[in-house]
């Protein structure tokens, strides 16, 4: 699946690039320097004296992580990133290194003030397992896991589960295959940064908090460390099932059948997941595209008036 991000779109007398192209993406709660606006004096002074573990805290908001795993572990750039890829705020992973670098104080409060409005990260589940989770009633309270008893869906020594070819890219090129994993899963994720910033052990702990799958951070670093390759197979393989349930979830016949049905032919699924995420990402950009031409018609009309 191509990742890559170099797409013009021109309509009329407008050449949009790809800045215009994410201008339809949602805005923060509150801007760098406006500190106080959206939170307390409080937690504005907690994320100046303290920035590591006020952002270590706002990742805990996302996706009931670990604190110390946040603070020992994840870099504030990285943190930063999950959190705006996962919300789907507007920016990119180049501000995320320079904020986390030179304002680290200020990028420490912007999380907490997102995290405090838009609380936990939802899971990609398929119909029957949201049903389930709404007769939970754990689900009312912010932050509950609705899926105790969840697993990953290949196990750590099924290296071979998704054909040779996995098998091999795993053990050779375990960086890029880690890589690739959350750029499926998040396609306007950089690539790059991916590969530089977001290693295997926070790579495994980004996709099993926010799939809700039981487990600790402690076996997170232990797998991530010591069976690095076989860990990122078994990533690679979660990633293409939530392209998966993201593809049945447009069936209203029976999607949890269908889902079996694609499972027990990995190539066809895996045909049908690739397919379906790049045509979600052109009609993503389509739109995109649509909406920054709207908005820079609006703002040409409103400047001749």
């Amino acid at each position: 699946m191509s990742t890559s991000n170099d797409v013009t779109a021109t309509s009329g007398d407008y050449t949009l690039d790809e800045e215009s192209l994410h201008s339809d993406r949602e805005g923060w709660a509150q801007r760098m320097t406006e500190c106080t606006s959206q939170i307390t004096f409080g937690q504005c002074a907690y994320a100046f004296c303290c920035p590591m573990c006020a952002v270590a805290t706002a990742r805990n908001r996302y996706d009931e992580s670990n604190f110390c795993f946040n603070v020992c572990c994840v870099t504030h750039a990285a943190n930063r990133n999950i959190i705006r890829e996962g919300y789907e705020l507007d920016g990119h992973c180049t501000l995320d290194l320079c904020s986390s670098l030179f304002c680290c104080c200020c990028s420490a409060a912007q999380l907490l003030a997102e995290t405090q409005r838009r609380g936990r990260v939802e899971a990609v589940l398929t119909r029957k397992q949201e049903k389930k989770a709404k007769k939970d009633k754990k689900r009312e309270f912010k932050g509950s896991r609705a899926y105790e008893g969840r697993e990953f869906h290949q196990g750590l020594c099924m290296c071979c589960g998704d054909g040779l070819g996995n098998c091999l890219q795993g053990c050779f090129c375990t960086l890029c295959m880690n890589a690739s994993v959350r750029t499926t899963i998040q396609p306007q994720s950089d690539w790059c940064f991916n590969f530089c910033c977001v290693p295997p052990v926070v790579m495994r702990n980004t996709i099993r908090e926010m799939q809700r799958i039981p487990g600790n951070c402690c076996a997170d670093v232990c797998i991530g460390c010591l069976c690095t390759c076989c860990s990122t197979i078994q990533l690679a393989h979660e990633a293409d099932r939530i392209l998966l349930l993201r593809l049945v979830d447009s069936d209203d016949s029976n999607p949890d059948a269908k889902l079996d049905e694609l499972q027990a032919n990995p190539g066809q699924g895996k045909v049908l997941a690739t397919a379906a995420a790049a045509q979600n990402k052109a009609i993503e950009k389509a739109t995109q595209a649509s909406n920054a031409v709207k908005n820079r018609f609006s703002k040409r009309t409103e400047a001749t008036m």
